[in-house]
């Protein structure tokens, strides 16, 4: 046996495990508000979201994550969320949403109007509650406007 195939079956038997200590060491994290804190999921389901390119005519794809249903808990306002998976940046507004199947897209279609029934429901009883308090006294008359008169 040669001098390096002994050098070889040594390092071949050792296990090199290198053990680096981070150079920073972080004391807290630091939270991240996502302003979703006040709010529940009704419905989520994994989609990728796609917008219209109007110079190719053509969709594109804009990102692929979780679209979710999420219902405030103070007002009962529901909203649709999407983010994309490993950046959790928002990317739904003004977009196609593409399922993995029919039977997908069918099940938020049943999920957002109901979701747009609650949301009149609850929009019409917030209207209720502020024809209900009273009026403030020292409030002015607002006198209309031209514009406002036709």
């Amino acid at each position: 046996m040669s001098e390096q195939e002994k050098k070889d079956a040594v390092e071949a038997t050792t296990v090199h495990d290198p053990q680096f200590d981070p150079v920073v060491k972080l004391e807290h994290q630091v939270e991240v508000k996502t302003n979703e804190e006040d709010e529940e999921a009704m419905f989520k389901i994994r989609a990728k979201l796609f917008r219209f390119d109007k110079e190719s005519k053509e969709w594109k794809e804009r990102g692929t994550g979780d679209v979710r249903l999420l219902k405030h808990k103070d007002t009962g306002k529901i909203r649709l969320v999407m983010r994309r998976d490993k950046t959790l940046k928002v990317c739904a507004n003004h977009f196609a949403i593409r399922f993995a199947n029919s039977e997908n897209a069918n099940l938020f279609k049943k999920e957002f109007e109901a979701a747009q029934k609650s949301n009149e429901a609850a929009g019409s009883s917030a209207a209720k509650k502020d024809d209900s308090k009273p009026a403030d006294k020292d409030a002015k008359e607002s006198k209309p406007t031209e514009e406002t008169k036709s």
